[in-house]
């Protein structure tokens, strides 16, 4: 099984970019989001990638996924999206930096979440390309995991210890 800092991205002085996003349902003006799954994602910005399937958006969940994957002392890149406000008030365990998307700023310095945007471009394409656009919600986060692994930068990527820690058992 991972350890807890295996299984674990950023650190001391590390980069962490993280966002959430859309998958799947129809597009209706009026409730945009509403059949869609919310996916929350953080990317290091040496190459390490963590996505799961989350209920929302808000910070009460938000907050969980941060402080179970992302390191404590690492610099934490996010927008401006409300539920990311008590990374800013936890300032003892992460720098927090953010970029207005709204007023059309994507980059402010070191501050950007361009890499968390790429890779929801390569996610989502994938799944047009692999799941013709129509991957059910029951096994989603199996393919999230799935980019995730095959995106891992070299010095993290061990499938073997993914599959173990994946599946409980090492018997195949």
């Amino acid at each position: 099984m991972l350890n807890e800092t295996d299984s674990k991205i950023g650190g001391y002085a590390e980069r962490v970019e993280i966002d959430e996003t859309y998958i799947g349902g129809q597009t209706k003006m009026a409730r945009k989001n509403k059949n869609k799954t919310t996916i929350v994602g953080a990317v290091e910005r040496k190459g390490s990638v963590i996505a799961e399937i989350a209920p929302d958006r808000k910070a009460t969940t938000l907050m969980p996924f941060i402080e179970d994957k992302i390191q404590p002392y690492s610099t934490v890149y996010t927008d401006e999206h409300g539920g990311y406000n008590p990374v800013s008030v936890s300032k003892n365990k992460y720098r927090h930096e953010t970029v207005n998307h709204s007023a059309k700023t994507w980059v402010i310095g070191d501050a950007h979440t361009n890499s968390v945007e790429g890779f929801w471009s390569l996610l989502k394409s994938g799944i047009r390309g692999v799941y013709k656009g129509r991957p059910t919600r029951k096994y989603l986060q199996n393919y999230v995991n799935d980019v995730c692994v095959s995106l891992q930068s070299p010095s993290r990527s061990n499938a073997y210890v993914y599959f173990v820690s994946w599946s409980g058992s090492e018997t195949f």
